[in-house]
This record gives C-alpha cells, sequence and structure tokens, in this order.
C-alpha cells in the first residue's frame, strides 16, 4: 500500500509548479516584468482622426525596428518586447560602483511596452523603455576587492566560480529610455501623417 510519504512528494512537486508558473520568468533570466499602469509611466502621443486598426501595422513596424516582439505577451492594443541587450543608459541614472572600480558598464537591457489605443475619433499611443541592470556585476566588484584577503589555499578563481555558480543573475529596474520612447512615437506619427503633414511631437505627461 502506497504511503503518505510516497504521496507527499507528487504533491509536493505540483505545489512548487504551481508556484514557479504563477511568478513567471522570462527567456533570458529575472522576473517578467510589471505592467506598468499610470500615465506617468508612458510618453505619449496622440493622433487626432485616426483609426487604431490603420495605425497599428505602422506601430508595429517601428517598434519592431527596435525590439523582438513576445507575441505571448502581445495583446492587440499592447505590444511587449523581448528583454534586448543595451548599452544605453536610463535617464539620469547614476554611475554603479562596479563602473567607477573598473571602467566598464554593467550588462544592460531594455523591455519595451508599446500601447496604441482608441479613444473616441483618436488614436493614443503610449511607450514605456525600461532600462534594467545585471545586478550581480555589482556585487562582484566587491568580491574581486575581497579576493585579495582569501586563505593562500583557496585560488581566486576558484572561489570567484563558485560564488558565480550559486548567484542567479538578477535584473533590476534602473530607469526609462525617454528618448527612445519619443523617437518611437514621432516616428509612427510620422508615417502616419505622410509626407505633406507635420506631426505632432510626442510629450511626457504633466503629473500632479
Amino acid at each position: 500500500m502506497p504511503t503518505n510519504a510516497n504521496f507527499a512528494r507528487p504533491c509536493g512537486w505540483i505545489l512548487l509548479s504551481t508556484i514557479a508558473a504563477s511568478l513567471g520568468c522570462d527567456a533570458i533570466g529575472g522576473p517578467v516584468r510589471p505592467t506598468r499602469q499610470t500615465p506617468a509611466d508612458f510618453t505619449t502621443l496622440r493622433l487626432p482622426n485616426a483609426s487604431a486598426a490603420a495605425v497599428r501595422s505602422v506601430a508595429a513596424a517601428v517598434f519592431k525596428e527596435h525590439f523582438r516582439v513576445d507575441n505571448e505577451a502581445s495583446t492587440i492594443t499592447v505590444l511587449r518586447s523581448r528583454p534586448t541587450e543595451t548599452t544605453a543608459h536610463a535617464d539620469a541614472e547614476a554611475p554603479r560602483v562596479r563602473e567607477v572600480l573598473s571602467g566598464r558598464s554593467n550588462r544592460r537591457r531594455e523591455l519595451a511596452e508599446l500601447h496604441v489605443l482608441q479613444e473616441g475619433p483618436d488614436v493614443m499611443l503610449r511607450a514605456n523603455v525600461q532600462v534594467q541592470r545585471l545586478d550581480a556585476a555589482e556585487r562582484d566588484a566587491f568580491a574581486q576587492q575581497r579576493a585579495a584577503d582569501d586563505r593562500p589555499a583557496e585560488q581566486p578563481f576558484e572561489h570567484s566560480s563558485a560564488a558565480t555558480a550559486r548567484r542567479p543573475e538578477e535584473w533590476v529596474d534602473v530607469g526609462r529610455n525617454r528618448q527612445l520612447e519619443r523617437e518611437m512615437l514621432n516616428r509612427i506619427a510620422e508615417q502616419v501623417a505622410g509626407p505633406t503633414t507635420t506631426p505632432l511631437s510626442a510629450t511626457r505627461p504633466q503629473v500632479p
């Protein structure tokens, strides 16, 4: 007869799998991006007397010039990107300790969202480009400084390798790339308006 322990094992695996699925992770590593909710999270642009159905194809083409679309996370009104490696820094981002010590930049990536919404006779465009930094690289700078204090029998490269093997990649938000947000929206507006019309420029929402 099966014991309670035998039943507990599969139940435990099912529970862990359910928790992992609910938390989620992306293809490159790190948690799934939070959905941007407030107007202050976006650069916006209103296209007067436009059809969202017509604008979406233009918006998708411009979006794909910079990012790979995550088809599973995207909807008919929202395009979401896969993580994209970048050398760009977020707006007003302060230099990190590792960058100061080594003279090299931490690894960074961008996650983008582009919303195309019909609001009455107009189309509202909203863009968010979030810059993330690989946080493990920050701790590596301190690990390298401590390597000189290792015991003689402990090789520094062995110590570093073991630490790296134990430490997962952790991506943290460091700010937005608003310049790219504006560039994408302005380019969409130019293509929708055509060569004979001067389109409006993308603006950042006013936060009370």
